[in-house]
């Protein structure tokens, strides 16, 4: 009976996003954890408010946390996974040092959602700022390398809460791909 009241009383958007974030993990639960290196780390579901934590090995890191937030949830994101952008488009996303801190580059591989193949004719741009600050909003486009690949610096200056936003924009389709960080200390 308690369980049922918890429910009653949690808003309809909080217990769906609860249910959705419940049966990945219950997915992943059922197929061992394994699968291709894309796969997301079964970790347990952030709380309102709070950031999953995905350090390099995808299970967690005492100096960085970040996640991917998509459809109003936030998702463990891993180093080099494939993230669908909207619009038809995905990408695959490397930072180093992953998580990112300080100085660090991101290397964006610009994919056909269906396909996987690579799209080469692609405006890449990079948004991020520290929400709850008043700094700004840093805005860099990405330099082109071939074969769908684009290469941004960022620029992390100081430890705290940061927003990325990968813009993705070719002629007819439009994505992106928001990511929230949270930094502990910065690299030097």
């Amino acid at each position: 009976m308690m369980p049922a009241l918890l429910l009653r009383q949690r808003s309809p958007r909080h217990t769906a996003a609860a249910l959705i974030v419940a049966g990945l993990l219950a997915s992943l639960a059922a197929c061992g954890g394994r699968g291709p290196s894309t796969t997301l780390p079964a970790v347990a579901p952030p709380q309102p408010g709070e950031v999953a934590v995905a350090g390099a090995d995808g299970r967690g890191s005492a100096d960085a946390q970040m996640a991917l937030q998509m459809g109003g949830l936030l998702l463990p994101v891993a180093n080099g996974m494939r993230v669908p952008a909207g619009g038809g488009l995905a990408a695959e996303l490397f930072f180093a040092p992953y998580p990112p801190a300080g100085r660090s580059t991101l290397d964006v591989y610009v994919l056909n959602e269906r396909t996987a193949e690579p799209l080469a004719d692609v405006e890449v741009s990079l948004r991020y700022e520290m929400p709850g600050m008043e700094h700004g909003v840093a805005v860099q486009r990405a330099t082109a390398r071939g074969d769908g690949h684009y290469l941004l610096p960022l620029n992390l200056t100081m430890a705290g809460n940061w927003q990325l936003a990968v813009q993705l924009s070719r002629p007819g389709q439009r994505g992106e791909i928001v990511l929230i960080t949270t930094t502990r200390t910065v690299a030097r």
